[in-house]
Formats: C-alpha cells, sequence, structure tokens
C-alpha cells in the first residue's frame, strides 16, 4: 500500500476579542463576543490516495494545495444574564459533512450557578471525553499542526444536545471536578464510498484532579449509536466490475 507524505506548508492561528460591553457597570446583560481563527495550508504527494483530518470531513488532501482541512473561523457569544444566569453560544466555520450551520453549530446552552462550586447547563454542549474537549478546534491551544490524528481523526462526535453537571471541590493544593451529563448526538459522516449519519442517546460522567503543572483524568461514557447508512454509492462500488475482479465474492 502506498505511504501518504503530507506537507503542512503554513499554519496561522490568531485570537481575537471583537467587543466586551455592557448596558451599565453593574447592569445585566453584559455581552461579550470572542472568536478565533486558524489558515492551515496542506498537501500530500499522491491524487490516488486521500487524506482527512477527521472522519467528518467531505474533502480529502491529494497534490493539490488545499486551504479547508486545517482553517477554521470560530466566534463566540457569551450573555450574563444575572450573577447566576449566562447563555454561551459557539459556531465554528470548517468543512463538516452534512448541514453546514447545524452541524457547525458547536455551543449553544444555558448556565446556571446554584453556588460557587456547582454549575449546571442545558442546551448543546461540547463532547467533553478527553483531554483536548474545550479546545480541539483552537489551534493556539495545543503544541501540534493538529490534535493526534491516529486518535482524534476516528472520534467524529464533537457536541450534543442534553445536559450536564459539574462539582469543582479544593483539596489541599488541588482541585478536583467531577461531572455527569446525558443527552443525544446526531454526526454527519463523509466518507468515499457513502454517507453515514450517528445517532443515539448518550450518558457519561468523569472525574478531573489537577495541582501545579499535572492533570489526571479519568471519565466514562456511553453512547447507543444508531447508524443510518446511505448505500447507493455502497452497492455501486460493490457492483463495480474493477473491484469485483480483485473481490470476486464482494457481491
Amino acid at each position: 500500500m502506498k505511504q501518504l507524505n503530507i506537507t503542512n506548508y503554513k499554519i496561522l492561528t490568531i485570537l481575537f476579542l471583537i467587543s466586551s460591553t455592557s448596558i451599565a457597570d453593574e447592569a445585566y446583560p453584559n455581552w461579550s463576543i470572542k472568536g478565533f481563527g486558524s489558515l492551515g495550508l496542506i498537501r500530500s504527494d499522491s491524487n490516488k490516495i486521500g487524506f482527512y483530518r477527521n472522519r467528518t470531513q467531505t474533502k480529502e488532501v491529494n497534490k493539490s494545495l488545499d486551504i479547508t482541512t486545517d482553517s477554521r473561523l470560530g466566534v463566540q457569544l457569551d450573555v450574563d444574564l444575572t450573577d447566576s444566569w449566562q447563555i454561551t453560544s459557539q459556531f465554528i466555520a470548517r468543512d463538516h459533512a452534512g448541514d453546514f450551520l447545524e452541524q457547525n453549530l458547536d455551543w449553544a446552552f444555558l448556565r446556571w450557578y446554584p453556588n460557587e462550586d456547582t454549575v449546571v447547563r442545558a442546551g448543546r454542549m461540547g463532547f467533553d471525553a478527553f483531554l483536548l474537549s474545550d479546545y480541539r478546534n483552537v489551534g493556539f491551544a495545543y503544541p501540534w499542526m493538529r490534535p493526534p490524528h491516529e486518535f482524534y481523526a476516528n472520534i467524529p462526535i464533537t457536541h450534543y444536545d442534553g445536559i450536564d453537571i459539574r462539582k469543582s471541590l479544593s483539596l489541599d493544593q488541588a482541585l478536583v471536578s467531577l461531572k455527569a451529563y446525558a443527552g443525544y448526538t446526531s454526526t454527519q459522516l463523509s466518507e468515499e464510498y457513502y454517507d453515514t449519519e450517528l445517532e443515539g442517546p448518550m450518558a457519561g460522567a468523569n472525574i478531573v484532579y489537577e495541582t501545579g503543572n499535572w492533570r489526571l483524568r479519568a471519565g466514562y461514557t456511553y453512547i447507543r449509536q444508531v447508524v443510518d447508512i446511505d448505500t447507493k454509492n455502497l452497492k455501486l462500488q460493490i457492483n463495480d466490475a474493477t473491484n469485483n475482479f480483485f473481490f470476486p465474492n464482494l457481491n
């Protein structure tokens, strides 16, 4: 099998704060708009084997210079309704299969602080199952060109619709965070021969221990996936004469 030689020419990442304002010094609502962006250029040495950043992308990398694989533009709106209630939304423009607006809306939730150590959220939230959950699309937050491909390329879920609750505890010089969540996820994939939608209910919990420069995280997530496969293109490939020559029992 031919091995791809991937060349990343350049990546430029910026963080910008558009505005932060309020009606009056102590009045509500207070709101702010923040954003980030990454510009990445990439090409490979082959037109026969394509490269994808992850399984949700629609355009593969080949010998032609590509800008969509690693480039993205994110905008986040935060609104403080009161001391205890907030609204947060985040949209990330990127190459993603399915409906552009629906699939790229990663955050849209209502946050409530019943006390200083507890927070409850409801709405659309990021999939919080690994270390880079909150910033996997923010290029300046990690030292690589992109999150480790061998791991994050095969995790297509970026958000879910549901509810979560987090409790923070202080232990000597350490901070412990306990979190539980449940909801429903729907992610559109685009693959070479067929389109797939992964959807279904999910639930999970995690614990994070932080002290000094160290962070320890453990979690469990249960997802019941209902796979909806468009078999039209898949059947074409199965019935293809060339494929049947090499794989005579394919159909």
